[in-house]
């Protein structure tokens, strides 16, 4: 048996945990859905480019929101496999 105070500290690491994931899929989500419609508006326009719009000037920084834009987009992918029905239908990781 456990003492309390060992209880409460792994019990606070776990809901930290889901704290923490929740904010990372939410930027995720969020993200994919600045890089999709920029990549709809480059398919409208092609000078209609938000983030060459925003970042043009530091071409470094802009490489780097796109490779972070392309990670989210793992992200939510690797999410969107992920639940195998494993919790009744009750988990979120398979959640887009």
């Amino acid at each position: 048996m456990l003492p309390t105070s060992t209880k409460q500290f792994k019990l606070k690491k776990v809901i930290y945990n889901l704290v923490t994931m929740k904010v990372v899929r939410t930027i995720a989500k969020v993200l994919v859905i600045i890089g999709g419609l920029n990549w709809g508006l480059i398919a409208i326009n092609p000078d209609w480019n938000l983030v060459n719009m925003a970042l043009g000037s530091w071409p470094v920084v802009e490489r780097v929101v796109y490779g972070v834009v392309g990670v989210a987009a793992l992200e939510r992918l690797v999410k969107l496999f992920m639940c195998k029905g494993c919790c009744g239908g009750k988990c979120d990781h398979g959640k887009m």
